[in-house]
C-alpha cells in the first residue's frame, strides 16, 4: 500500500513537472541563438525528422550539412534546402564513410554549432522472428553509428564553447513489449512536427534542455508508466498490443 502511494505520488509530480515546464517555457521563453555562420550536421535527412529538421533550419539561416543513406534522396533534398545548405550520402555503419563525411565538412568550416545524431532503424516483430545479423544492424546503426560520429566531430564541436551534441532515441527505451516499435512510429506519424519542433528548441535555444519528450505520449504515459509496478505494465502494454495483428500462427502458438 505505501508503494502504492509513493507511486502515485511520483506520476503526480511528473505531471505537474510537465505542466510547470510548458507554462514557463511559453510565458518565459529563453532567447535561441543568432544562426548566422552556424553550421549544424544532421544524420538520417532521408525522411521524417532529420528531413524536417533540415528544412526547417535552413529556413532560419543555419548552414545546414545534411547527410542521407539513399544516394537518391541527395538531390532530392537538395531541391528543398538554399544554396547555402550542403547534402551528401553517408553510411554511419562505415568508418571510411565518416572520414569521407568529416574531410568534407572541414573544409566547410573548423567549427560545428550541432551535430544532430538523427539516422536509425527499426526491426519490428518479436524476438524469434528477427535474426542476429537485424540486431546487430540495429544497434551498428542507432547506438555505435552514433558514438562514431560524436568521437569524430568532436573536434570540431570543442572549438566552440556552447555547442553541442543532440541524440534522438525512442521512447520505447522507457518501456518494451513486441509492438512497441510499431505503436512508437504510429504515434509520432500523426504529427512528427512536435519531434522537429523538440529538436530545432536543442540546435538554436541559448538553453537546451538535458533531455527532450515531445508529445503527450512520452511525457505523460509512457515515462510515468515506467515506474508503475511491473504486473501493471504489463498489463497495460498486453491490452495495447492487442490493437495490433499477427500471424495466425503465432496467435495459435499463444493458445497452446
Amino acid at each position: 500500500m505505501r508503494q502504492t502511494i509513493i507511486i502515485g505520488i511520483y506520476i503526480f509530480v511528473s505531471y505537474c513537472e510537465k505542466v510547470t515546464y510548458v507554462l514557463i517555457s511559453t510565458f518565459f521563453p529563453t532567447p535561441n541563438i543568432n544562426p548566422n555562420d552556424k553550421y549544424v550536421l544532421i544524420s538520417g535527412c532521408d525522411s521524417e525528422f532529420g528531413h524536417g529538421l533540415a528544412i526547417e533550419l535552413d529556413k532560419q539561416g543555419f548552414n545546414v550539412l545534411a547527410d542521407v543513406f539513399l544516394p537518391d534522396n541527395v538531390a532530392f533534398l537538395r531541391e528543398k534546402l538554399s544554396s547555402k545548405a550542403t547534402v551528401f550520402r553517408l553510411d554511419i555503419t562505415k568508418q571510411l564513410d565518416i572520414d569521407g563525411a568529416f574531410e568534407l565538412v572541414n573544409k566547410e568550416t573548423k567549427v560545428l554549432h550541432a551535430l544532430v545524431n538523427n539516422a536509425g532503424i527499426a526491426i519490428l516483430g518479436n524476438i524469434d522472428w528477427a535474426s542476429m545479423e537485424d540486431m546487430r544492424k540495429v544497434m551498428d546503426v542507432n547506438y555505435f553509428g552514433h558514438v562514431a560520429m560524436t568521437k569524430k566531430f568532436l573536434p570540431l564541436l570543442i572549438a566552440k564553447r556552447d555547442s553541442r551534441v543532440v541524440n534522438i532515441c525512442s521512447v520505447a527505451s522507457y518501456l518494451a513489449s513486441a509492438s512497441m516499435s510499431a505503436y512508437c512510429a504510429l504515434k509520432y506519424a500523426e504529427d512528427p512536427m512536435k519531434v522537429v519542433r523538440a529538436l530545432q528548441h536543442a540546435v538554436m535555444n541559448t538553453v537546451p534542455r538535458i533531455r527532450y519528450r515531445p508529445g503527450w505520449q512520452s511525457s505523460l504515459g509512457f515515462f510515468p508508466e515506467s515506474h508503475l509496478p511491473a504486473w501493471v505494465v504489463d498489463w497495460l502494454l498486453s491490452n495495447l498490443d492487442k490493437s495490433f495483428h499477427v500471424p495466425a500462427f503465432f496467435s495459435q502458438q499463444l493458445k497452446d
